[in-house]
């Protein structure tokens, strides 16, 4: 078997090079176009001179501190960081699934889960969401004797929809014993839904439940590669086993316990997302263009008025990069991430042209 390969969005590089233009504005990769934490940044400057040296007490420093963020009785020592958090998804994956075991992921979605199934010679088997989010009454119904785990990405990517807490608690009391579950929370600090899952209440009632996040979105630190998961202890043994010995440097742990700190960017970050979204709902209600609504940095449009490859394309020639979601298996929608008010104004503008022009050449067209 040969395994998938993750397909990444256009390089800004890309972009110059088609559109002739200098200014690219790259919302295809749900990056933080605010930048890097401040404070995470003056953390590393600050510790330039220790290149040399391998990391050492900083990782305790960070988990302690996302001990303390998250609450709900955690320890430290249920918290596992890895060079970014596809890098934890390896190890949980490496831990549950071999020849025979299948993983049953809630798709479409990000890929890695079934692309690191397939590396690790298990069975991938996607479950269809249901209104743009897990199913997760179908995902109970479809597990067997030979499934060891279950994929639930929350808020979806690329759809941005969520499952609740109590959708989650249904599911999870009728997971058997020796299936694991985990729930990757990419995005969970954009979320506004009062009713989405408590994970830290899932693991204190002992579902065999694992939770993967990243310091990529909201933090802006996806250079650095930092993500972390926690779960039950029993569960993080397993997986700490997997842990390649020094799989992320003194930088990136210093950075993101820095940007743990820093209240400031964290809620000009999450503004930003909030403001965006209304402007983009707005915007796109007008335009008569449907979407998603949105628990994430992004947002998902659906029964576009022209082919989706066909706008990024276009949209790519005047300089901006969108998302076509046809590596997902969406071939008709488009993701695009939420950025700074005239960035987000460009877009639409870019749209509205697009949308206009094609207009304009099939009415001549139909004169002729």
């Amino acid at each position: 078997m040969t395994p998938k390969t993750y397909v990444q969005g256009k390089s800004i590089e890309e972009a110059k090079r088609i559109s002739g233009m200098d200014e690219i504005l790259k919302v295809g990769s749900n990056e933080n176009v605010l930048g890097a934490s401040p404070r995470a940044k003056a953390a590393i400057e600050a510790a330039l001179d220790e290149l040399h040296l391998y990391p050492d007490r900083q990782e305790d420093i960070l988990t302690d501190k996302l001990a303390r963020r998250m609450g709900g009785g955690l320890d430290r020592r249920q918290i596992i960081t890895g060079n970014g958090s596809c890098d934890v998804l390896r190890m949980i994956t490496q831990t549950f699934i071999g020849p025979g075991k299948k993983a049953l992921i809630a798709a479409p979605t990000f890929g890695m889960y079934e692309l690191l199934v397939e590396m690790f010679g298990g069975e991938a088997v996607n479950v269809p969401l249901k209104r743009h989010a897990a199913d997760l009454d179908a995902l109970a119904a479809a597990i067997d004797e030979r499934t060891s785990l279950v994929f639930v990405c929350n808020p979806n990517n690329p759809t941005g929809a969520v499952v609740s807490h109590a959708q989650a608690t249904k599911f999870l009391n009728k997971v058997p014993a020796g299936v694991v579950v985990v729930f990757d929370e990419a995005y969970v600090e954009f979320v506004e839904d009062p009713d989405f899952p408590r994970m830290t209440e899932f693991i204190a009632a002992g579902h065999d439940v694992l939770v993967t996040r990243t310091f990529s979105k909201l933090h802006g630190l996806a250079s650095l590669r930092v993500g972390y998961g926690f779960g039950p202890m029993a569960l993080m043994e397993r997986v700490r086993r997997h842990r390649v010995h020094f799989n992320s440097g003194r930088l990136a742990f210093l950075g993101a316990a820095a940007a743990v700190d820093d209240e400031a960017h964290i809620q000009r970050s999450l503004e930003m997302v909030r403001t965006g979204r209304r402007y983009y709902y707005q915007a796109f209600d007008e335009m008569g263009i449907h979407y998603v609504p949105t628990q994430s940095n992004f947002i998902f449009l659906t029964d576009l008025p022209l082919d989706a490859a066909f706008i990024c394309d276009e949209a790519m020639k005047r300089g901006v990069i969108l998302r076509p979601t046809t590596p997902f298996g969406l071939p008709d929608n488009i993701r695009i991430t939420i950025a700074r008010q005239h960035e987000n104004e460009r877009v639409v503008r870019v749209l509205q042209e697009i949308i206009q022009l094609h207009a304009r050449q099939n009415g001549s067209q139909g004169a002729g």
